[in-house]
């Protein structure tokens, strides 16, 4: 049942970035607003909360959680020079049909 409850998570990610949301992460933001920015993913708190050995890891998991979530291909990350946004790049594309 846990790789069933895993993949279900994900799923509620995809669901959420494929609506159209998104998260623009400014690596020049304060923490507070970086944190906020990544409260956005509903669920990834959570999820990183589970892994975190204290609060202190706890933004740096739900960054890296997006990024494996990007490796895995579940969302695209568009990298800048200060910053990097998460999105699926298919959320839109059936309005355009």
């Amino acid at each position: 049942a846990r790789m069933e409850d895993e993949r279900d998570v994900y799923d509620v990610f995809k669901l959420w970035f494929s609506d159209g949301n998104q998260v623009s992460l400014n690596l020049n933001a304060s923490d507070k607003e970086y944190e906020k920015e990544l409260n956005k993913v509903p669920g990834l708190r959570n999820m990183a909360e589970k892994e975190a050995q204290e609060d202190a890891e706890i933004p740096f998991l739900m960054e890296l959680l997006l990024f494996g979530m990007s490796f895995f291909e579940i969302i695209e990350l568009a990298q800048e020079s200060t910053s990097f946004t998460a999105y699926d790049p298919l959320s839109g594309a059936l309005n355009d049909i």
